[in-house]
């Protein structure tokens, strides 16, 4: 079973290793990821994301059993176990799927997966414009027109700039 579990976000490896300790072999992580890049002193360096921030997925055979799931609660470095994760295991397994299907040679995440169906709002999270929020004005095949503040600009979908529907 799958299970969604918040954690502090400098002890991941101590997470893993407790979890590991307590659940035995067949455990598994999967913690999607994708590549943007910063500015940093005028020049554009590569930095590694993850999708779901400070959330990983696990599975474990043994979480069916809510006794292990309470033992699980207090390894180091969880913040808080998802309760809900247990009824939406479809829900985890399509998202898992989605990202398999993106997911490249290098096991980054591919800026396809980010691609915006009929939303009209976003962020960047990648190139000169990261962290910047804009409004799309008009969309055609491979172009977004888009407004961020009151400045008025196209991209090309299938640019280097990566951004996610707000």
């Amino acid at each position: 079973m799958w299970i969604v579990i918040k954690y502090k976000t400098r002890e991941i490896n101590n997470l893993k290793a407790d979890l590991k300790s307590r659940t035995g072999a067949g455990l598994i992580y999967f913690q999607p990821k994708f590549m943007t890049q910063k500015l940093k002193k005028n020049k554009m360096y590569p930095s590694t994301n993850f999708i779901l921030g400070d959330y990983i997925i696990c599975f474990h055979e043994n979480f069916k059993n809510f006794k292990n799931l309470y033992l699980i609660k207090n390894c180091k470095g969880i913040k808080y176990v998802l309760e809900n994760s247990i009824n939406a295991q479809k829900d985890i397994l399509n998202f898992i799927n989605s990202c398999k299907q993106y997911e490249e040679k290098n096991g980054f995440i591919s800026p396809g997966f980010f691609k915006f169906i009929n939303e009209k709002k976003g962020q960047f999270i990648s190139g000169p414009f990261t962290n910047m929020f804009f409004k799309v004005i008009d969309e055609k095949k491979k172009k977004l027109q888009v407004l961020i503040g009151d400045f008025k600009t196209t991209i090309k979908k299938n640019s280097n700039n990566s951004y996610l529907p707000v």
